[in-house]
């Protein structure tokens, strides 16, 4: 005799609100730039056994043979998500944030940083340079 199914209504999936945000960073990435460059967001390794969810911010250049550039790294617990670590890729730093803002606050710092324009700016050079010359 079988005593039913006990495991309750299955909640409907829903994507962690941090990666929702760089979710949403990347898209503002690929507006800015006329699609000329694609935020990515990817789940990275994660070690057999570990309690950790990695999700990797990159920028990807479609002309230029989709060559990436890895910018942040965040990486959170099943429960609780906060607080959550973030690996900034381009200034060698880390950071641990307590909660969505302090995350905002991280992630503004990061991606509004001259580093990471420069690097923008480099990349679309590159393209325009590609362009002009046939390279």
């Amino acid at each position: 005799m079988s005593i039913g199914d006990l495991w309750g209504e299955s909640p409907p999936p829903e994507i962690p609100k941090p990666v929702e945000i760089l979710m949403e960073q990347a898209s503002f990435l690929e507006k800015k730039t006329e699609n000329q460059l694609m935020g990515n967001v990817l789940s990275t390794a994660r070690p057999r056994g570990s309690e950790l969810f990695n999700y990797l911010l990159e920028i990807v250049v479609p002309a230029l043979d989709d060559y990436s550039f890895g910018v942040l790294r965040i990486s959170f617990e099943l429960m609780p998500i906060y607080p959550l670590d973030v690996e900034d890729m381009v200034h060698d730093k880390e950071y641990t944030c307590n909660d969505e803002d302090h995350l905002i606050d991280v992630l503004k710092r990061i991606l509004s940083s001259d580093e990471v324009r420069k690097v923008i700016q480099r990349l679309l050079w590159q393209i325009g340079l590609e362009k002009r010359t046939g390279i």
